[in-house]
């Protein structure tokens, strides 16, 4: 079995991608680069949208998600989000 993260990123990175192991009697590796293109392409348009920040917690939450899209971390996507929840009352979701 193979589990592909979703990243702009192909190269292995470990401990975030695993080479192939045997457990039981399956095969298991993790791999990253999935959607690569269609992060690239987000990634370019969220570069973008900082310059057109509201304020510093917008605009480090676009930081944390490009840089979750491009390593395929989830830890930085967290990162994102918890910017993402001080951000109160944003112009489009009011």
């Amino acid at each position: 079995y193979t589990i592909h993260l979703a990243s702009v990123d192909k190269t292995s990175k470990p401990p975030l991608t695993m080479d192939k192991e045997k457990y039981k009697d399956a095969y298991f590796q993790v791999t990253r680069g999935d959607y690569s293109p269609l992060l690239s392409l987000v990634n370019e348009n969220m570069t973008t949208a900082i310059e057109h920040a509201s304020n510093f917690n917008e605009k480090n939450m676009l930081r944390h998600y490009i840089n979750s899209f491009k390593e395929g971390e989830l830890s930085e996507h967290k990162e994102g989000s918890r910017y993402w929840i001080k951000d109160k009352g944003p112009i489009i979701e009011t």
